[in-house]
């Protein structure tokens, strides 16, 4: 078993020193080309995924590593990176606050630790089992009994009406009851 607080620490550090670099190679991000899928990647997703793969691999070697930009090392490790250098690219390409730098742990499918950075709001939200971190300061939600009573704040939303169907849906059961 692996040292779980010493995998969230380390990758902590990486993936705010890849914040720092998205912000200070920022240009990088008008070098753009496409995937098979006709998404957009830039040089620099190329380059931030290198950095926290490189960056990880130094540290914990025996683990895997799954990206987008790359092709995955060390498949049959139990433990594998799960990365997305720049989760957003369009939006990073537009140059909306919509972006971040998403990074999971993975122990046998299970997620163990999930970190999003968003470098262009300095956020920083970290999730395991020690439970949810906001800038490393502790958070918790509420429990919900439905999603009648849910609002989310996300800038993306708007764009599906996913929630609203599913909010419809959670308040035409309840009528029914």
């Amino acid at each position: 078993m692996i040292d779980l607080e010493k995998h969230r620490i380390e990758a902590t550090k990486i993936i705010i020193e890849a914040a720092q670099i998205l912000k200070e190679d920022r240009e990088l991000g008008q070098y753009i080309s496409y995937k098979k899928d006709k998404s957009p990647v830039t040089l620099l997703d190329k380059k931030l995924a290198t950095f926290i793969r490189e960056a990880l691999f130094a540290i914990f070697p025996s683990t895997g590593f799954i990206g987008e930009e790359h092709d995955a090392v060390n498949q049959e490790s139990d433990y594998q990176w799960i990365c997305d250098p720049i989760d957003g690219t369009r939006s990073f390409i537009e140059g909306k606050k919509t972006v971040a730098i998403s990074l999971a742990l993975f122990f046998k499918k299970i997620p163990m630790i999930g970190f999003i950075n968003n470098p262009i709001t300095n956020e920083l939200f970290i999730g395991s089992k020690a439970g949810v971190f906001y800038n490393d300061v502790k958070i918790e939600a509420k429990p919900i009994r439905s999603l009648a009573n849910v609002s989310i704040n996300h800038q993306m939303l708007h764009q599906s009406d996913f929630l609203k169907k599913l909010k419809d849906a959670e308040r035409k059961k309840q009528i029914k009851k």
